[in-house]
């Protein structure tokens, strides 16, 4: 399955890159993974890809659109089932209200919970086990301004 999280940002690369793949030089065509001369993965995803979803379902609305997607809907035309998914996660299923895989439960009107949890987490990952010090999480997107892209 591959998540679309930003049309925009689709892994463009040039092509003295090519070796480096270690792919035949069969699969630097239109069909998989060239676009306008650059090596491009985000299109051998689409491409490739068993299942296509993207991170909600304006997203998956935008996506199909011509003006915004007209390259990656000729590598994916073929592929009508593109589902939106908010940010990935179902949060009916992913509650930490009822959620049997943590430590305990917990909500916004009741945090009692979220300590066992945080313990455990710095357990199961081989942190010290301790109440004061910070836990964060993010979830965000790696770019590399530097980075070659078409």
């Amino acid at each position: 399955m591959l998540t679309v999280h930003n049309i925009g940002y689709h892994g463009a690369f040039w092509t003295p890159d090519w070796h480096l793949l270690n792919l035949e030089w069969a699969y630097f065509s239109p069909e998989w993974l060239e676009f306008y001369g650059y090596i491009n993965y985000l299109k051998g995803g689409l491409r490739t890809a068993d299942a296509i979803t993207t991170v909600s379902r304006p997203t998956r609305v935008r996506f199909r659109r011509p003006r915004s997607a007209a390259a990656w809907r000729a590598s994916s035309r073929a592929r009508r089932c593109v589902t939106g998914i908010l940010n990935g996660v179902d949060y009916t299923e992913w509650n930490p209200e009822h959620d049997r895989f943590i430590a305990a439960a917990y909500s916004v009107d009741d945090l009692a919970g979220k300590a066992a949890c945080k313990a455990d987490l710095q357990a199961a990952v081989g942190l010290p086990v301790d109440a004061r010090v910070p836990l964060l999480g993010i979830v965000s997107r790696l770019w590399n301004r530097r980075a070659s892209t078409c």
